[in-house]
């Protein structure tokens, strides 16, 4: 079988030879070739590359290439930066380029990262904000004409004009009411204008309206906000209210639960597996690898069972070790309180290691406390 090509610009390569090297022998070096092997072999994110390592040995800072990078199609710049790097001599006008250009992507990149910055993405509360100040500016001649007249307009209802539009929401109407109590309270202010205690910034924008208006309008407003919030009342989403857990009986839960009954070697016997749900802290011992297995909760619920596993235990508490004397052990495991187990254990030298809650027949199931 013949040997695999490998990939890339075979035929160029062929026809353009590899990346031109300068030897510093040459007395005259003719640029306009190697200008041609760039143009023709480089590809854009190898001049890009390029320009990077170019500034970098040029004393640019590491924020100032992190802009340039994200500028696209270098071009003619990239492959002058790649030819200085490595050793041609550049003429002085190419170099000027190289660093003009380089100001130009700064300067673009800054302006983009200062846009982006002080650009802000609308939220959903925003767009509730809009969406109400819409209807409010579309509600200003209404609200004129009722001060003007102290009658609502007859043209105007507010559940069709209003309340009953397909995009308007419960949340909608809300904000319309807590937005209109500011004017009642303004309005509510107003009648001082006719009395004996005048207060001139009152008198000069409600003293052309009578009492008998003010009161009209202050009327119709609290109408319209109550409305609102009644509208918003009925209109409530309501939410699905979430099913509660189906409660496996005992019986359910241990039925495909794997253990061994007894072991003659160990002198053990598994207890009544209905046991564990519920319980804080169960202690198993697989016979195969002499793994004693111990599973504790701090939940209220205690441990569950689901087809052969143990479930609901705290991975932070719980552990496996190998011991080294069953027999030893076992015993105190099987006829001791909590506290005398926990002691034996910590003072035994095995290592703990994560466990699992899977149960299999060779897994006695030794107490549950």
């Amino acid at each position: 079988m013949g040997k695999r090509r490998a990939p890339g610009k075979t035929l160029e390569t062929k026809v353009y030879g590899l990346e031109p090297v300068y030897k510093e022998t040459e007395e005259e070096v003719f640029l306009l070739p190697i200008y041609n092997w760039y143009t023709t072999m480089a590809n854009e994110s190898e001049l890009a590359k390029w320009l990077r390592e170019w500034m970098k040995d040029n004393g640019y800072t590491a924020d100032e290439i992190g802009i340039v990078k994200k500028s696209k199609n270098v071009g003619r710049i990239g492959y002058l930066a790649r030819m200085s790097s490595r050793g041609f001599p550049v003429p002085d006008r190419d170099i000027s380029d190289i660093k003009e250009a380089i100001g130009v992507y700064i300067s673009i990149g800054m302006k983009r990262q200062e846009a982006e910055q002080t650009s802000t993405t609308k939220n959903i509360q925003d767009y509730l904000n809009d969406y109400v100040n819409d209807i409010l500016a579309d509600l200003e001649p209404v609200y004129d004409e009722i001060i003007d007249t102290g009658k609502l307009p007859a043209k105007f209802d507010l559940h069709r004009d209003v309340l009953n539009q397909t995009k308007f929401k419960a949340v909608h109407a809300k904000k319309i009411a807590l937005e209109l109590e500011p004017r009642v309270e303004e309005l509510k202010a107003a009648p001082v204008v006719h009395g004996n205690h005048v207060d001139e910034e009152l008198r000069e924008a409600w003293g052309h309206i009578t009492l008998k208006q003010l009161k009209a309008t202050i009327k119709i407003i609290e109408q319209i906000i109550t409305e609102c919030n009644e509208w918003a009342g009925y209109n409530k989403p309501k939410r699905t209210p979430r099913k509660a857990p189906v409660k496996v009986s005992v019986e359910k839960q241990v039925v495909r639960l794997k253990f061994k009954e007894q072991d003659s070697d160990f002198k053990i016997q598994s207890i009544d597996p209905r046991k564990i749900v519920g319980s804080q802290m169960v202690f198993a011992f697989n016979t195969q690898y002499r793994q004693l297995m111990v599973f504790e909760t701090e939940s209220v619920d205690g441990i569950k069972v689901s087809r052969s596993s143990l479930t609901e235990w705290d991975p932070k508490l719980s552990y496996k070790m190998k011991l080294r004397k069953p027999l030893d052990v076992l015993p105190t495991i099987i006829g001791k309180g909590k506290r005398a187990i926990v002691k034996m254990l910590d003072d035994l030298s095995t290592k703990r290691q994560p466990v699992k809650g899977r149960m299999n027949d060779k897994t006695v199931l030794l107490k549950v406390l």
